[in-house]
């Protein structure tokens, strides 16, 4: 399953390159058309000269007009939009225009201007008179139109390809983090292992390098059951993690009231609370959830154990239960040694311990709290910690509720 933060930041990531590559069409499309508007003006500007050059005043108050090439008429097919002129006499009246299908107004000043998608450009002739010469922008508009799909195109596949690279890049990065957290996952199992194995080795090779006493071979025979007993909860813990990576093991789901789970947790964790006179209390309330009754007292057993374990002797753990909206509640406290802020995010991985105080004579392994979060996973709940070093852990859990 892919991160959601690593998901997003993608999504973040192409929407602003979506952006920038917009505002790089946009910006260069809007260049684009001023230049050919530009283009127009200029080739406006000078048939308008030669208009006004060609326009001499008549004795009766009109006009001659020697009229450009342009703007004769012609029995040869032209460009499908020809430029056209209009011109006005100083009082305001049409003296002469192209003949075109549509109305050409006369402007207010000399000048150019943008009408109906026509480009006109007004200068003032002799004798008073107003030249107007205009242009038909469809070939201006389709040659911007024609950029900004080339735009759209080269965009979109340069999108592709960044996001495709990003997303390879991070498939790349989530495959390193993978292989480190196999390695380490190899070598603190190999360590784990390897304790209890050298123990057991050590034993044997003492017990019969001479005859002992039977007390002798007692004691040592004690201290391997104790070393492969630690080896064992160490190996099932391993399979259970490995199992739950292939999804291979099956949750037996049915209606489980909370109350009974820490009950059968307590008693399990008991003895060890009593040796070390760690008082346990439990407040209790009615909550039952839908899950896997076995998993479920693995989980508070867990984390009860982790709070004896890793508490000061004559210390305290209380158990909470209680129902909080579509929630069932729980909480395990204790008056413990305490998790550092630097530590508290990664308390959940595979053979982390947070500090030296939490080593491998306690005989922990670092993996009771990775199978806490399965469990709690599996069961579509969550779990989180907060700690103040020297003062104690608070392990919260919220799955969903039933009843």
């Amino acid at each position: 399953m892919h991160s959601p933060l690593r998901v997003r930041l993608l999504a973040l990531y192409s929407l602003i390159l979506t952006l920038v590559i917009a505002t790089f069409a946009v910006t260069a499309g809007y260049l684009l058309w001023r230049s050919l508007v530009s283009d127009v003006d200029a080739r406006l500007q000078a048939s308008a000269a030669s208009l006004a050059q060609g326009l001499r005043p008549a004795a009766d108050g009109g006009f001659d007009l020697d009229l450009p090439l342009e703007y004769q008429p012609t029995d040869v097919a032209g460009p499908a939009s020809p430029p056209y002129y209009a011109i006005w006499n100083a009082a305001g009246s049409l003296v002469d225009r192209s003949a075109v299908p549509f109305e050409i107004e006369r402007p207010d000043a000399p000048g150019p201007r943008t009408r109906d998608g026509r480009r006109e450009l007004t200068v003032a002739a002799a004798g008073g008179a107003l030249v107007l010469v205009g242009r038909d922008l469809a070939e201006t508009r389709d040659a911007v139109q024609a950029f900004a799909g080339i735009a759209v195109v080269a965009g979109l596949a340069a999108l592709l390809i960044a996001v495709g690279g990003g997303w390879f890049l991070g498939a790349f990065d989530r495959l390193q983090r993978a292989l480190e957290s196999q390695r380490r996952f190899t070598t603190d199992a190999s360590h784990e292992l390897r304790t209890p194995l050298a123990t057991m080795a050590a034993e044997t090779e003492w017990a019969l390098a001479r005859p002992r006493t039977a007390d002798q071979y007692r004691e040592s025979l004690e201290t391997c059951r104790r070393a492969m007993e630690r080896m064992g909860r160490v190996v099932d813990r391993l399979l259970t993690l490995a199992r739950a990576d292939h999804d291979a093991i099956r949750l037996h789901r049915a209606p489980v009231p909370l109350e009974p789970v820490v009950r059968e947790a307590v008693t399990l964790v008991h003895p060890l609370a009593t040796r070390r006179g760690i008082t346990i209390e439990t407040k209790i309330g009615t909550a039952t959830v839908e899950g896997d009754r076995e998993r479920l007292t693995e989980l508070v057993t867990n984390l009860c154990s982790n709070a004896v374990e890793y508490n000061r002797d004559g210390g305290r753990v209380t158990i909470e239960v209680w129902p909080e909206g579509p929630d069932a509640c729980m909480r395990v406290t204790d008056s413990g040694l305490g998790i550092s802020a630097d530590d508290l995010p990664r308390i959940f991985e595979r053979f982390y311990r947070p500090d030296a105080s939490r080593d491998r004579h306690t005989g922990g392994a670092g993996l009771g709290l990775a199978i806490a979060k399965w469990i709690v996973d599996a069961h579509g709940g969550r779990i989180t910690c907060s700690s103040t070093p020297g003062e104690g852990t608070a392990m919260l859990i919220r799955l969903p509720r039933l009843v």
